[in-house]
């Protein structure tokens, strides 16, 4: 679902149990830990961050005005979207829908209900600086008051979603040759609902499904906002202790077996196979880290590599080779307080450091980086 470019996909839409706004969901500000297509709410900057934290409260000049600072798009009833299969849709007018499916690996989206979209006019950029303050301390909190032993790069800040009311997901990431088939997803008689259904359909394909005939539209299926990490040398300070990794993409030793499917030994190449999702924002974390050794902490924006796909939509976004490649085309590194992260070439620059020139010397150099840090064991 990644190379839809509508943001980063999430597996279980759900809102977290613990999140306080069960009806409407994940919301813009929320701060949580993002990971295989999952998110785990921590707290919202704007509403309830803990004590001790620096709140965006609305004397604040970086409150959010919903009204004029907010995107607001729907997306139509009997809206689907795929990715990395041949897929044909057939609808009547009882939205059901039929998949013609081949190919190795695939994902299907249905949104019988249609869906919303809100997010952030300037995708964030605004609240970057506040991101930079306050992220050392929010780590700390996560480990040290929480307890939770989270890998460098998984805080999520977000600053866009999309939601729906019901929806129905289908995936497969095994090899299947050349066999085709087709899945249904309709409106079952005597249920309560929309439901998957298939006469031939291999073992592989999983589906799921969400389809109450009411309910709040609190299913979020895609969000947008900053990835924040903090450079190795900062994170080994203050927690040298941790379980954690150190390094800004988990070793191949750490990811689960279905994420290292696929996976050769030349790094340069490596392609991340998920039937969930990998997050493409780590990797370019690792890469402004690298560009910018200096840095504290490094962020990058889910606006980053969807912008990537829009300039070249046969990139891969999990493809070290194709990331590294296309920002070293299309992106400067910036540095600035003693953070790192990207801005479009061309965008002007004010009272920051750019770091470059993005060279071909520069890129090579990250061959050996990424490879050192797929193929070393995670620390015990």
């Amino acid at each position: 679902m990644l190379s839809q470019k509508r943001g980063y996909p999430l597996f279980c839409p759900a809102p977290p149990d613990h999140h306080p706004n069960i009806n409407s969901g994940i919301a813009i500000g929320d701060v949580g830990c993002i990971d295989e297509g999952e998110f785990d709410y921590l707290f919202n900057v704007f509403s309830s961050c803990p004590d001790g934290f620096n709140s965006l409260d609305m004397n604040d000049p970086n409150r959010l005005n919903t009204t004029s600072e907010v995107e607001c798009h729907d997306i139509d009833p009997g809206s689907y979207f795929s990715s990395t299969v041949e897929v044909q849709h057939e609808k009547d007018d009882t939205l059901e829908y039929l998949f013609h499916c081949s190919g190795t690996c695939g994902a299907i989206l249905a949104l019988p209900r249609g869906a919303y979209q809100r997010r952030l006019k300037d995708g964030g950029s605004r609240l970057r600086g506040y991101v930079v303050e306050n992220s050392r301390n929010w780590y700390q909190h996560v480990h040290t008051t929480l307890g939770r032993d989270i890998d460098n790069g998984k805080l999520f800040l977000v600053t866009g979603y999309e939601k729906a009311r019901s929806w129905g997901m289908a995936h497969y990431s095994e090899h299947l040759g050349d066999q085709k088939f087709t899945l249904g997803f309709r409106d079952a008689p005597g249920s309560t609902g929309y439901a998957w259904s298939s006469a031939a359909a291999p073992s592989q394909v999983q589906w799921k499904k969400h389809v109450p005939e009411y309910g709040p539209s609190n299913q979020t299926i895609f969000l947008r906002g900053w990835t924040i990490s903090l450079a190795p040398k900062v994170w080994r300070e203050e927690f040298s202790g941790a379980n954690s990794s150190t390094e800004l993409v988990p070793p191949l030793s750490s990811r689960p077996p279905h994420l290292q499917a696929g996976m050769g030994l030349n790094p340069s190449s490596v392609v991340l196979e998920t039937t969930k999702t990998c997050n493409p924002s780590v990797l370019m974390n690792a890469y402004i880290s690298r560009r910018v050794p200096s840095a504290t902490v490094v962020l990058s924006h889910t606006d980053d590599w969807t912008t990537l796909l829009e300039k070249d939509p046969e990139a891969d976004p999990l493809s070290p080779t194709d990331l590294y490649e296309n920002i070293a085309t299309h992106f400067k590194v910036v540095s600035k307080d003693g953070a790192a992260f990207l801005e479009p070439n061309e965008t002007s620059s004010t009272e920051r450091e750019i770091v470059g020139p993005n060279d071909e010397s520069s890129y090579k150099g990250l061959g050996a980086f990424l490879s050192e840090i797929l193929l070393t064991e995670r620390p015990a």
